[in-house]
């Protein structure tokens, strides 16, 4: 949803990674279906595609690098993943917030949508120390326990709004 020019960053990425020649591309279109059959159409099976999946852990483990809009819940599931992560094409507001956040911490790596600029992050994700790095600032950051903590909030603030109605 709202990943902007992803059309044109897929055709960079497949480019690179068919000059590269051993690296694969895996693009999730989440509920964008029309553009999943647009890149079906340009790129068949030259690509891994998917439309929308639950596979995102079992996908994240076959990355080296995560090209993503700012999202705050695909953010925070790739850094949790421990995914080096590269940030393109914010909605204004928010994911801007959060790409900003990510960057500043070396959580991620802010891309504009060229092939100049897509290539400059591909070169220096190309370095392993550099993916460790910022996976390890991931890490350090990202609470890998917020879901089960957040949940955990709610049952006690559920259990205390309820104490309050009983008595």
């Amino acid at each position: 949803m709202g990943a902007g020019k992803l059309k044109k960053i897929v055709r960079i990425l497949e480019e690179w990674c068919h000059q590269d020649g051993h690296t694969k591309l895996i693009v999730v279109c989440g509920n964008n279906n029309k553009l999943f059959e647009k890149l079906y159409a340009i790129y068949g099976n030259d690509i891994i595609m998917y439309r929308f999946t639950e596979k995102m852990p079992e996908l994240f483990k076959l990355c080296e690098v995560c090209f993503t809009k700012p999202g705050g819940l695909s953010s925070t599931e790739a850094a949790a993943a421990g995914v080096p992560i590269a940030h393109i094409t914010p909605i204004p507001g928010c994911e801007t917030i959060n790409m900003n956040y990510f960057s500043d911490k070396g959580m991620s790596l802010k891309v504009k949508p060229n092939r100049n600029s897509i290539y400059k992050a591909l070169e220096y994700f190309g370095d392993r120390q550099h993916r460790l790095d910022m996976i390890k600032r991931q890490h350090e950051t990202i609470n890998p326990d917020a879901a089960s903590d957040i949940c955990n909030l709610a049952e006690k603030l559920i259990a205390e709004v309820t104490a309050e109605v009983e008595n």
